[in-house]
């Protein structure tokens, strides 16, 4: 999971930073609780799900000068329902994925709504070849969709399975194809 702060200095120089997003807050923050460094835009693109609940938005959020923004772009629908099978079936203490309702609480609970936009567009994803197991494509995608590199040989096989048989259920058949439906979440939120 990676995380990027943005940020524009005088004379037009321009600092990009990215690092794993434990490391980064970590890094932002001294023994103090102060940070000294402010960003005018933060976003997190497909990676909110990585994110340590609350605390993460928040200490992102904290990041912001007083004028920033804060963009987050996540999936929600049977994609979410996929990330929260991985949470059952591949229980990893240190890879715990949260879903879109723990996304929408922080933000509702977390920040001023009068500050804040949201946008959901429904979409549909062919993924078919995920069910072929000779499918470089289709593998893939199904590391993609479950966040879990080489999903058919880096877990135990029963596991897998399960996930994509739950995959399966998840989509709609047409003509023998399969499609997974979800939203794209898309919220900006201004300091």
């Amino acid at each position: 999971m990676q995380c990027w702060g943005y940020e524009c200095l005088p004379l037009a120089q321009e600092m990009f930073h990215a690092q794993p997003i434990d490391e980064f807050l970590e890094d932002m923050v001294g023994l103090d609780g102060e940070h000294g460094v402010n960003y005018d835009f933060i976003h997190a693109i497909y990676c909110v799900s990585y994110f340590n609940g609350v605390q993460t938005f928040r200490g992102l959020y904290n990041l912001l000068r007083e004028d920033g923004t804060f963009y987050l772009k996540f999936c929600s629908g049977n994609w979410d329902k996929c990330i929260a099978k991985v949470n059952e079936i591949y229980n990893k203490p240190t890879r715990r994925l949260i879903g879109e309702g723990l996304v929408m609480q922080t933000c509702n609970q977390g920040f001023p709504g009068d500050h804040r936009e949201e946008s959901a567009r429904p979409f549909q994803m062919k993924v078919t070849k995920c069910f072929e197991p000779d499918s470089v494509d289709g593998n893939r995608v199904l590391d993609f969709i479950f966040g879990i590199w080489n999903l058919r040989t880096s877990i135990p096989h029963h596991r897998a399975e399960i996930l994509i048989n739950f995959l399966k259920e998840c989509c709609y058949e047409e003509d023998g194809e399969y499609f997974l439906r979800g939203i794209r979440n898309s919220i900006v939120i201004k300091k």
